[in-house]
């Protein structure tokens, strides 16, 4: 997990590898582990509004990327409301493959797999101002 703070915006980087297997969007046991580390976090922070952003690597359709983006961020924000870690008027996006951390392929086409990790994620993003 990575945290950074941009003004009044927190954003919580959370690895899709922690949170899912390769093309699901089923939370695993591990993922739960994480999550509860994270939760009371989230429930001390005084928030004006949270986001809950999807992001896939670049392989599969463009329709699927976003589609499976958005089912993990909805995941996350499911469970996190379930436990009571957010409030239910969290804003939930998909992505896809349209904002990388990373680049998927070397600049020969070959595959970065390293890349192609970071890139699947899941973001919270805290505005704590606004």
């Amino acid at each position: 997990m990575k945290v950074s703070k941009d003004g009044c915006k927190h954003r919580l980087s959370i690895f899709g590898d922690t949170l899912f297997d390769f093309d699901k969007y089923d939370l695993t046991d591990r993922a739960e582990e994480t999550l509860n580390a994270l939760g009371p976090m989230l429930h001390d922070m005084k928030r004006k509004s949270v986001e809950v952003e999807g992001h896939t690597d670049s392989i599969g359709t463009d329709e699927y990327n976003q589609e499976l983006s958005l089912k993990r961020a909805r995941a996350v924000s499911e469970w996190l409301v379930s436990h009571g870690f957010l409030d239910s008027g969290a804003t939930i996006k998909g992505y896809g493959e349209s904002r990388p951390v990373a680049a998927n392929t070397y600049s020969d086409g070959s595959d970065n797999a390293a890349g192609r990790q970071k890139n699947r994620r899941v973001e919270i993003v805290i505005d704590t101002c606004n």
